[in-house]
């Protein structure tokens, strides 16, 4: 009782404080029993009819059966149908689903033992009866004289209207041979527009692919990682590696590569985007002192000759570094300024590079690491040992930045958060993301707590089993504008959401998704001014 009163005082207390942003109703479905091996494996798409989703169920033998199923606007299901991805009496390997042009499309590939061909199928789906077309194969990887292993790996991604889809096809290494892949771009209706095979300069063990981006045209951008000589992120205190773009046009036949660089600073993470005139944008997060903090953001521009048109960075200032910090870790923040030792943030990561209509974009990055524990006991009376090890999972505070057309970085927010979780992977941990009339939504587990948290001092953990658990809505206007919002406790439902397979079908619903044990529930979040 003590519990639900305080959540009842900090909400009173949070609206008198502030009028709510949103007007929010949550529709839930029925509860669904499920095997505890089974669950949500993502939201794929929505039409007038409801939603469709994919949910796995691992075996003992860690196979993975997918069911493609089809909900209502009221949330009941419609129909489910287990996919049969079989080729030669075997289980292909579920790679992606595609919801495009009012379309689904399941890819999913099979490595031959026989052929020695890695074989990527794709297959249409009919929406009233959830069934598959026949299998037809549009990518294959050669893998002769090759391990099973080294048989290859399929990437996908799509363009900003959706009407291109490319598949980037990583072909087998050999040590010390030049990197190759082969470039796929397919229209809205799975038809070839082009495709070539590459091969760079790079060893194979000296390039990794970090991003990709297919224009609306069908050109192709490919940020990669070109480390000098060996594996190492860091060398003698200087960074061991570059980041490099490779663009593809005109089908292919025309190509181009730009290396990406800071004087003098790390660049530890960036991202890409298309901008409608077709420039590209470069933006990320820099350190001075290595790879595991970030110092400030910058942003690159390149025209379509691939010069830099704009370039910017800006330092986190020492205020935004100690938000959501404890009194003594923020003490500890202003002695290193004071001894003009770097400031920096660490273990943050860059999730998204958000696009807007004018030339800008947003930057969303989110604090996660993982830490191992061993604990070792002895039993007193047989001196047996026993040891235990745990993996603790982390996802703490979101960044977001703002950054103009012309390079300038206007504005860094952070969102305080706390999740701590051990030995599932964070399942319930992170957050869901979402763009409505301008402004960033983020959705995650957190503690009432945090509802009138200031920025100083400690952040509440958040809690998933307890009366102080609230699933929180946080928006970040175009001006930097914070404002956080409980959705719902997290004891008036059965389930505990897990924000990352949750999903926006609409500027103004996002379908959530919680389970615990065998309970498993959808919910329509639907937001209003």
């Amino acid at each position: 009782m003590k519990h639900i009163l305080l959540l009842v005082l900090a909400v009173l207390f949070y609206n008198e404080l502030t009028a709510q942003p949103y007007q929010l109703t949550t529709r839930w479905g029925e509860e669904i029993k499920a095997n505890r091996r089974t669950t949500l494996n993502d939201i794929i798409g929505s039409d007038e009819t409801g939603f469709y989703a994919i949910r796995t169920r691992a075996s003992l033998f860690l196979d993975f059966t997918f069911t493609l199923e089809h909900y209502g606007n009221d949330l009941r299901p419609i129909n489910s149908v287990e996919l049969e991805l079989i080729t030669n009496g075997r289980q292909r390997m579920g790679e992606f689903t595609l919801f495009t042009n009012n379309q689904i499309y399941i890819f999913s590939s099979y490595s031959d033992p026989q052929t020695r061909i890695n074989d990527l199928f794709v297959q249409q789906v009919d929406k009233k009866t959830l069934k598959l077309s026949e299998p037809v194969s549009v990518a294959k990887i050669d893998f002769h004289g090759r391990k099973r292993s080294n048989d290859g790996a399929f990437e996908f991604r799509q363009s900003r209207d959706k009407s291109k889809l490319l598949i980037y096809s990583k072909l087998p290494f050999e040590k010390n041979e030049p990197e190759r892949f082969e470039l796929l771009v397919l229209d809205s209706e799975m038809k070839a527009i082009w495709q070539k095979q590459i091969t760079i300069p790079y060893k194979d063990q000296l390039f990794d692919l970090e991003s990709m981006r297919v224009s609306n045209d069908g050109e192709v951008h490919l940020l990669g990682l070109v480390y000098k000589d060996k594996r190492t992120e860091i060398r003698k205190g200087a960074a061991n590696y570059s980041f490099e773009l490779l663009s593809y046009y005109d089908k292919g036949t025309r190509e181009a590569r730009t290396p990406l660089t800071l004087p003098g600073k790390f660049i530890t993470d960036m991202q890409i985007g298309i901008l409608d005139n077709k420039d590209i944008v470069c933006a990320g997060f820099y350190s001075e002192t290595g790879t595991l903090t970030i110092k400030g953001t910058y942003f690159l521009k390149l025209d379509g000759t691939r010069a830099v048109v704009a370039n910017s960075f800006k330092e986190f200032e020492l205020d935004f570094v100690a938000q959501n910090l404890t009194e003594r870790e923020a003490r500890k923040v202003g002695r290193k300024a004071a001894n003009d030792k770097d400031i920096e943030l660490f273990q943050f990561r860059l999730d998204q590079l958000v696009v807007d209509n004018v030339g800008g974009v947003f930057l969303v990055g989110e604090q996660f690491y993982v830490k191992r524990r061993v604990t070792t006991t002895r039993n007193a009376t047989t001196g047996a040992v026993t040891t235990q090890t745990d993996y603790l999972y982390y996802y703490n505070d979101i960044i977001a930045i703002r950054i103009n057309a012309s390079g300038e970085i206007l504005w860094a927010q952070k969102i305080p958060k706390r999740q701590l979780t051990i030995n599932d992977g964070g399942a319930s941990s992170s957050y869901t993301f979402g763009v409505r009339n301008g402004q960033l939504l983020f959705i995650y587990n957190d503690s009432v707590e945090n509802l009138n948290y200031t920025g100083k001092g400690p952040v509440a953990r958040a809690e998933l089993n307890s009366s102080r658990g609230v699933v929180m809505l946080c928006a970040v206007s175009g001006t930097g504008q914070v404002k956080r919002q409980p959705v719902f406790g997290a004891k008036e439902v059965n389930v505990i959401i897990r924000p990352r397979v949750c999903e926006q079908i609409s500027p103004n619903e996002f379908v959530l998704f919680g389970q615990r044990a065998k309970k498993q529930q959808f919910a329509v979040l639907d937001i209003k001014d």
